[in-house]
């Protein structure tokens, strides 16, 4: 009988089988794996992704365990990082748990046997959960890893039934669990086992469930929801101390009955269902909701919850049944909701307070640093070293208390020195007394007078995200440089891709008040003459006539300096912002403003202004050391011997997006994607980078560099930049020509001399930019956009004609090419045809379409060039080239493999890549020269770029930059 056993019923032991040790040994293994995934957990995602690379994961799917589910769930990817610390411990309390059931079989202990009954069923459960969502869902985390997870779930999922099977059986050997409960519920002091028993399933299916809850949220409802599962969770693991501890497992029944019966009913805490809410979960069961674990999680908890009333009943004695347990159980779980209500609500009023103490924080700022700044003019030299010399020498400047640490409109100010006496930086930071989960927002500021703002308690940097207090400028300075369009009410909204405007249409507005009359301008009536006031700042505008061009200037000064703000700005029509932080109007001398200022939607401060600097050891050529590639990073230097080519450049891991030489060949220009310019002497010298500069232009000793924020610069031989445009777009089209850039971007087309004077701009219609070339005689310039083909007149910028012409995203297709009668060929994507076509149409001086010839719109390496001062046009394509005249007759045709057509600047020849190899023809398609090509076969072949007299730049497939220098006979040849 049970009752004749030594100790209590759930505790007693009996004899031993061999069979038991492989049960010892499986928990044992579990404990050590669990105990190891919760570190990994706790340690972050390259923890995990070690600990499943060792294998672990295939060794769970075959073992009983009740972290399965657990597991399966942070595995297929559903648990974000914020989850990690809760599966973290989770766990390693299933660790202990495996520990403590290795150490109970291994004594023969009754209540061990029962327990890992419990796990394998835990197991099963998994194992068929996950098999069910393996079969429903294409896209689920098992079907990525081949059929090897399906078989390992199979097995494990036998393995599991086995256990289950052989711990009910050595259980039952020594008392069926009915007879232990029926023992346990003579005596207030045995443990509720079946009570015990479902809340730990509860308890299981609630923590699971909760992952893909904080998957859906984030911020401070990710944190609110955090207290929820907390409270709930600390319910279920209530109810199991209760039946554990010997003094309290007399109200376990009681209290188990009030959480499942108000868990149920609030759904682990929520809220009380209501019609809504019971629709909506209809509609998404309906809706596929059947498929997701997240569906199984919630219906495993709330059958758990009706199992735990029905359970705690049964195990319930009449004289032991708790009225106050139960109420105050059921109380707890009521209590969830509107607790987490008023933590919501909390959290919303100090959010309230924060922000409004948030818009009195910058004026402290201004104030103490426009204080700061006093002092060293007053002193003439730097800054102090504590606020305290501020009060000394201005008295009353800073605010009462600042100066000695106090606190100042629910914001603390901290001042820290750079550098030794006298300070030439310092850092000022203000940080908030009261925070806000959502809204603790601190401050920033240095000599440069740009204010930042970030969140947290924590020190501030010159990065953080500026404070936008003259945000207006930005928007009236783009009202000036857009006018025209703005001014025409044939176009809508002033941004109409078809409108075009020629250089004499385009004007500046003559005051506020115009701009004022314009709604796309967005600007109130609020002048006063040339000045205009915003909510902290007065703007001056003053239109300017200057060489027969127009011109404006545009400054912004405080309202009340210190207060209102603190820096000061100027434009012109560069559309480069200067500013200052001294008490004055700003000028053209002044340094850049940062794009923070007058972005404020987190914008960093970061300095705009593009500048070289001297070459680091990143800015070479390197190569990886497991991999050896064919020819090596490296910078051989040294141009090319008459009739030769050279290697110059070379890199494995950098991409070459264009290349150019100065006049006098002594620099070479390397262009590399999502890096810079790397401008080498010709002996292989570094000679200084340009950060950032994503394409650019060398024309005699200047290099006009746009960087990647669409910032277009001239920089000298020295690496001195001498002046800057904003284009307002980093993928500009340049050409230059007789000392004039040509510069198409956002803003318009350009022409600026080459002392960065403006000359003349204009609109031109058609959306997008796909290719701009210069004619033969340097009169006309011919635009291909996204949807149209036009001829511009580069003398006064005015339009000569424009026709239809597709070519969306194919910029080498439709480049022009001029002919010796004045005909242009350009290339077109016909994408309205079926199937698309490409075709090549001759145009005449006038606009008129002469012929087309199609091809196909697939057809392989379609390019085509026109040889200098003749009226052929060489056409390759799909494994073949031709030449055709005026008329679209061929004339003659060749076969192999020809890419990279090109013109050359000496008549009647064209360089192109045959069957890889650089080649020189004339009109004729006849070979003229052809380089000696390195024994590897490895170039020289590629684009060509004609520079200097007979030397040649060629790129070799984004990796490689070759010089090639002509033979004496072909050097003499003239050229432009």
């Amino acid at each position: 009988m049970l009752s004749q056993t030594q100790g209590s019923t759930a505790s007693r032991t009996f004899g031993w089988k061999w069979t038991d040790g492989f049960l010892v040994a499986c928990c044992a293994l579990v404990s050590l794996l669990e105990a190891a995934l919760g570190l990994a957990f706790l340690l972050g995602q390259a923890a995990i992704q070690w600990w499943a690379r060792l294998g672990f994961g295939k060794i769970f799917l075959l073992l009983p365990q009740p972290g399965y589910l657990l597991s399966w769930i942070s595995n297929g990817g559903i648990v974000r990082q914020s989850s990690y610390m809760i599966l973290g411990l989770g766990s390693l309390l299933i660790a202990g748990l495996m520990a403590a059931l290795a150490t109970g079989i291994a004594r023969r202990q009754l209540w061990a046997y029962w327990t890992f009954w419990s796990v394998s069923c835990v197991a099963i459960i998994g194992r068929l959960v996950s098999v069910g969502t393996m079969t429903v869902r294409k896209n689920s985390w098992a079907s990525q890893n081949s059929n090897e997870i399906v078989i390992l779930n199979l097995l494990g999922l036998a393995l599991a039934v086995a256990a289950c099977w052989y711990a009910h059986q050595r259980a039952k050997a020594s008392g069926a669990l009915p007879d232990v409960l029926s023992t346990a519920q003579k005596s207030e002091t045995e443990i509720p086992a079946l009570t015990l028993f479902v809340a730990a399933f509860a308890l299981f299916f609630f923590l699971a469930h909760q992952p893909f809850v904080f998957h859906r949220i984030s911020g401070s409802a990710s944190r609110l929801e955090v207290l929820r599962a907390v409270l709930m969770a600390l319910a279920l693991a209530g109810v199991l101390a209760l039946c554990i501890a010997r003094f309290s497992r007399r109200f376990a029944t009681s209290a188990a009955f009030g959480v499942g019966l108000i868990g149920l009913l609030t759904l682990g805490g929520i809220a009380l269902p209501i019609p809504e809410m019971v629709l909506g979960a209809i509609f998404w069961t309906m809706s596929g909701g059947l498929k997701e674990p997240e569906f199984w999680m919630l219906a495993g908890f709330l059958v758990s919850c009706i199992a735990l009333m029905i359970v705690s009943v049964k195990e319930t004695r009449p004289q032991s049944f708790s009225m106050g347990a139960m109420a105050a159980a059921a109380l707890w779980v009521l209590a969830i909701n509107p607790a987490v209500e008023l933590t919501k609500k909390h959290d919303a009023d100090r959010y309230t307070l924060a922000h409004d103490l948030a818009r009195g924080a910058p004026y402290i700022m201004y104030r103490t640093e426009s204080c700061l700044l006093q002092y060293k003019a007053k002193q003439g030299g730097g800054f102090p070293q504590t606020l305290a010399e501020v009060d000394n020498a201005i008295p009353g400047c800073l605010q009462s208390g600042l100066a000695q640490g106090r606190a100042t409109g629910g914001y603390r100010v901290r001042y820290v020195t750079k550098g030794s006496a006298p300070y030439p930086q310092f850092s000022l930071t203000a940080l908030p007394e009261v925070h806000s989960p959502d809204a603790s927002v601190a401050f920033f500021g240095d000599e440069s007078g740009v204010l930042r703002t970030f969140s947290g308690d924590r020190p501030g940097s010159p990065n953080e995200a500026g404070v936008a207090p003259a945000d207006e400028f930005l928007q009236i300075q783009n009202c000036i440089a857009d006018f025209t369009g703005r001014s025409d009410k044939s176009n809508k909204f002033g941004n109409d891709s078809s409108a075009g405007y020629d250089a004499a249409q385009m004007h500046y507005p003559a005051s506020f008040a115009e701009m004022a009359q314009q709604p796309t301008c967005f600007i109130n009536d609020r002048h006063e003459g040339d000045t205009w006031k915003g909510a902290a700042y007065r703007y001056f505008y003053r239109p300017v006539q200057q060489d027969g061009g127009q011109n404006f200037t545009l400054t912004a000064r405080p309202l009340q300096y210190g207060v209102t703000g603190l820096r000061s700005y100027f434009v012109d029509d560069h559309l480069i912002i200067h500013a200052t932080s001294e008490d004055r109007e700003a000028t053209e001398a002044d340094g850049w403003a940062y794009r923070c200022e007058f972005l404020s939607l987190g914008t960093p401060c970061v300095d705009p202004q593009p500048y070289t600097r001297a070459v680091t050891q990143t800015d070479l050529p390197t190569d990886d050391p497991k991999y050896s590639p064919p020819m090596p990073g490296t910078i051989v230097g040294g141009l090319a011997e008459p009739g030769t080519g050279k290697l110059f450049w070379n890199s494995n891991q950098d991409y070459l997006g264009w290349a150019g030489a100065s006049g006098d060949l002594q620099r070479i220009y390397v262009g590399l994607q999502q890096k810079g310019v790397l401008a080498i002497a010709s002996d292989a010298r570094p000679l200084w980078f340009f950060p950032g500069a994503k394409t650019g232009l060398v024309a005699g000793d200047s290099l006009f560099a746009l960087n990647d924020t669409g910032i277009l610069s001239r920089v000298d031989a020295k690496g001195l930049r001498l002046w800057s445009f904003d284009l307002r777009t980093n993928d500009a089209l340049l050409e230059f020509r007789d000392g004039i850039l040509y510069a198409l971007g956002l803003r318009g087309l350009d022409a600026i001399s080459e002392g960065g004077v403006m000359l003349w701009r204009m609109q031109l219609p058609g959306g997008g930019a796909g290719s701009m070339t210069l004619s033969r005689d340097g009169k006309r310039l011919y635009f291909a956009s996204w949807n149209s083909f036009q001829a511009i007149d580069v003398k006064n910028g005015k339009r000569l004609w424009r026709i239809e012409n597709d070519c969306y995203q194919e910029q080498d297709l439709c480049k022009a090419q001029e002919l010796a009668n004045g005909l242009v060929v350009v290339g077109e994507k016909d994408r309205k045809s079926s199937p698309a076509k490409t075709l090549l149409r001759l145009i005449s001086p006038s606009g008129k379409v002469e012929w087309s010839q199609e091809y196909p719109g697939n057809i392989w390496n379609f390019g085509y060039a026109v040889p200098r001062g003749t009226n052929t046009i060489v056409v390759s394509g799909g494994g073949t080239v031709q030449a055709l005249n005026e008329r679209g007759d061929a004339v003659w045709q060749l076969q192999g493999l020809w890419t990279s057509l090109a013109a050359s600047r000496r008549p009647g020849l064209f360089y192109a890549n045959v069957n890889y190899r650089l080649t020189l023809l004339n009109a004729d398609g006849q070979i003229l020269f052809q380089p000696p090509q390195e024994p590897s076969a490895i170039g020289p072949y590629g684009k060509v770029h004609e520079v200097g007299d007979d030397l040649l730049l060629v790129e070799r497939e984004y990796h490689s930059l070759w010089t090639v220098r002509l033979p004496e006979t072909l050097a003499k040849l003239g050229r432009d």
